[in-house]
């Protein structure tokens, strides 16, 4: 486990000692500081530290709970630092980023090669990241891969929370910079094999935060201008420059946010008007990529205005690109319950053939009921069982029985069919989705029937569980140490990818402010997604779904406010693996019970690792701290947390709690 930074942020759980075991021990440790080896609130500003590691949840702090905590003047020094710096951490220079991939595909690829993808922006960036020779070299390729991936995305972890914090503050033009920067640079790779689309996701509802009219003008300049900020001007060519060529993955993220900024609801007649009428001329997508028409069907989806619904219905037909056509069924279906649509997806689960024939040619979103993100499936053809599946998938979102007897009858298998891709664990995703009792009881059958595959019966308790059976925990906490799972046949390789974040649906952001509370969860929840998409990235089937496992079930317990909670979550915190103890540090941040006081403490002692070669811990501690103090003053523990020296060792932690110890 990487601790960079770990003596900075205080000693870890002894090793041999259960964090469980001291938890329940009740034991507390805190040695009160000494007036000498305590450091000044103005001593900490003075020193600089703030602006060289800015940490957002102080600044959140200081502006929101400390406006009398401080001397004016040291609170108001803390702020200007902290923000001057969060500025720099938003303007993450593309051509940085563009240069460390061309340097890392540089070492995958021929002479020749090299030429000729130097031609293509795009298709240098998707071939640094998903093409490659296989052979004998190709583990040594997916070692390359990852650190490239990861070079892309660090960057953009750290800066969505100081973009958030920027736009609190009142510095809009910098978020909306970011934003932008975001949504074009992530976005540029979208279709390849590591979308990060939970953070164009967090990009778009942060735009969409800054209000109707700046976010209608950062997503429509990005349809405009489908392109990476390069840097590079062609104006100076006159006509005879050079041109690039749009990035179709750009121009279907601009035309989801697009439709996702008129499905919000806060737009005026005449702004929605304008925006949707837009996305209507979109909607001639025989010019397009078969990419970024989907997107455009995507859009319309998402705005879910009647208007959409005679253009949806010529494009499910015989719309241009035919790749369209299925994607369009899906958007008829899921947002306006298309009588005829949802009669084609019948078909397709009673008998194939239903979209079949256009599914075969699809590269496609999945668009949702109009509140959930989607999935791309890249590929060139989607095979049968996935055209089935995605069938089942918008018929269980509305709600139609013939989804669930098809789910039902497919989740009693043991083994998907030989050589189909195991879609039970989305199924089960989808079933939880829909928040249905129909759902509820539909498992909690296939649960009492059991299953001969280990792994996918816990699944379906965890899903049971987040569907009000509070009954399956205790069979779920015993569950926690196994690895030795019999999974079957199937794969979990990229599955996971499509679940949806509990802590961050586009409908919050857009609808006003998170509290508090979900804020610091989703800060945290940030590093654990960008640190589960390593974790997919890098281990075999039976780590990742050993992993998965772990993670829905911290998922779960994040969205149940209960003492119950609090055992399991501390399990969870034990272990070393990064992706699993920050899952459990964010869904402990969502318990308000008195036993997570004691949890809460002791989760100030572990290291989380580090994002982007920076530790993590300056801002996990301080999120640990601030929940404490807001739900938890009171209580014992957080005052022998307060008074544990370590809390001193970095500069923004300590100026919180000194903050607190003087309010």
């Amino acid at each position: 486990m990487r601790t960079p930074g770990a003596a900075a942020a205080g000693v870890r759980v002894p090793a041999g000692v259960p964090l469980t075991a001291i938890l329940l021990a009740g034991v507390v440790v805190a040695a009160p500081c000494t007036a000498q080896d305590t450091p000044t609130a103005r001593a900490i500003v003075a020193s600089g530290e703030l602006a060289r590691r800015p940490n957002p949840v102080l600044l959140a702090f200081l502006l929101e709970d400390c406006s009398d905590c401080l001397p004016a003047d040291v609170r108001q020094a803390a702020i200007d630092q902290m923000i001057a710096s969060l500025r720099d951490r938003t303007l993450i220079d593309p051509m940085e980023q563009v240069g460390e991939l061309m340097r890392g595909a540089m070492g995958m690829m021929s002479p020749a090669a090299m030429m000729k993808q130097a031609l293509s922006p795009e298709n240098m960036l998707r071939g640094a990241l998903g093409a490659g020779p296989g052979g004998s070299a190709q583990a040594m390729q997916q070692r390359q891969l990852q650190g490239m991936q990861d070079a892309l995305l660090d960057p953009w972890v750290r800066g969505l929370e100081a973009a958030d914090n920027l736009r609190r503050a009142g510095h809009d033009e910098a978020a909306a910079d970011f934003y932008r920067g975001c949504l074009t640079s992530i976005g540029s790779i979208a279709a390849g094999p590591m979308g990060h689309d939970w953070i164009q996701d967090r990009c778009i509802d942060g735009a969409l935060a800054l209000g109707p009219e700046t976010a209608g003008e950062i997503f429509a300049a990005i349809w405009d201008e489908p392109y990476p900020d390069f840097g590079f001007d062609f104006s100076a060519f006159g006509a005879q420059g050079p041109k690039m060529e749009p990035f179709p993955a750009i121009q279907a993220v601009a035309a989801k946010a697009l439709g996702k900024l008129v499905g919000g609801g806060d737009l005026e007649t005449e702004q929605r008007d304008a925006v949707m009428g837009a996305l209507l001329e979109l909607a001639d997508t025989r010019r397009l990529d078969p990419v970024a028409a989907t997107g455009v069907v995507q859009g319309l989806a998402f705005a879910a205005d009647r208007r959409a619904q005679p253009v949806l219905d010529r494009l499910a037909k015989r719309g241009k690109p035919e790749q369209v056509r299925p994607v369009a069924v899906r958007a008829l279906a899921a947002a306006f319950r298309d009588e005829w649509a949802v009669g084609t997806l019948r078909k397709e689960l009673q008998q194939g053939g239903g979209v079949g024939k256009a599914f075969k040619k699809a590269r496609s979103f999945v668009p949702g009921s109009g509140d959930a993100s989607s999935q791309m499936i890249d590929a060139p053809a989607e095979a049968e069982d996935d055209v089935r599946h995605l069938a089942a998938s918008v018929l269980l979102r509305i709600g139609d029985e013939a989804g669930y007897t098809w789910t039902d009858d497919t989740l009693k298998d043991r083994n998907p069919p030989q050589g189909e891709t195991d879609a039970r664990p989305d199924l089960v995703r989808d079933l939880v989705e829909t928040g249905s009792e129909r759902a509820r009881r539909l498992l909690a059958a296939r649960v009492a029937a059991g299953h001969p595959n280990e792994w996918l019966l816990a699944w379906m308790r965890i899903g049971l569980y987040e569907l009000g059976d509070r009954s399956q925990l205790d069979e779920l906490a015993a569950l926690i140490d196994e690895t030795g799972w019999d999974f079957g046949r199937g794969t979990a390789a990229s599955w996971y990818k499509r679940l949806e974040p509990l802590l961050w649906e586009g409908a919050k952001l857009a609808m006003g402010m998170p509290s508090d509370t979900e804020r610091l969860a989703r800060m945290v929840a940030s590093f654990a997604f960008a640190e589960r998409d390593r974790h997919l990235q890098r281990a075999d089937e039976r780590a990742r779904r050993t992993a998965q496992f772990r993670w829905q079930l911290a998922d779960a317990l994040a969205g149940v406010d209960s003492a119950e909670a609090v055992p399991v979550l501390a399990r969870l915190l034990e272990f070393d693996d990064e992706s699993v103890r920050l899952s459990a540090a964010s869904a402990l941040l969502s318990q308000s019970s008195p036993p997570a006081a004691d949890l809460l403490a002791r989760a100030l002692d572990l290291d989380y690792g580090d994002e982007d070669g920076v530790s993590r811990n300056s801002e996990i501690h301080a999120a640990l701290v601030r929940a404490l103090v807001s739900r938890f003053r009171d209580h014992p523990r957080t005052a022998a947390a307060l008074s544990d020296p370590r809390r001193l060792d970095d500069a923004s932690v300590a100026l919180m709690v000194l903050a607190v110890r003087s309010g």
